[in-house]
């Protein structure tokens, strides 16, 4: 069977879904949820790129267009995604520094 546009652009559409709830997770902290939402972002990913691979042609004038809209709104998203995430591992960063420095000071002033 082959790739339509429609099916290229229903990839693009299902990665920027993909992408919103990625986005909705981080905002709520949901962290493990998310790590599950990229990874089956990261299959249709896999997929739209055997498509535009095997049939590189296949956009052209206003599908072309709207997958560029799809693309920067998904890099948008990512964008927002990854600068909470990396907000998150820096308190995560910062919490294990604070525990690893308690640990020294009660090894250090009250013994092991």
């Amino acid at each position: 069977m082959s790739a339509t546009s429609s099916d290229v652009l229903a990839l693009y559409g299902d990665i920027l879904s993909r992408s919103r709830e990625m986005l909705a997770l981080a905002q709520s902290q949901e962290w493990d949820a998310l790590v599950d939402n990229e990874l089956l972002r990261r299959e249709i990913v896999a997929r739209l790129r055997q498509t535009l691979e095997a049939h590189p042609d296949l956009l052209q004038g206003p599908e072309k267009a709207r997958a560029e809209v799809l693309i920067r709104e998904i890099l948008d998203l990512d964008n927002q995604t990854r600068a909470m995430a990396q907000q998150w591992m820096e308190e995560i960063e910062h919490r294990l520094s604070s525990v690893t420095t308690t640990r020294r000071l009660k090894n250090t002033y009250l013994g092991p």
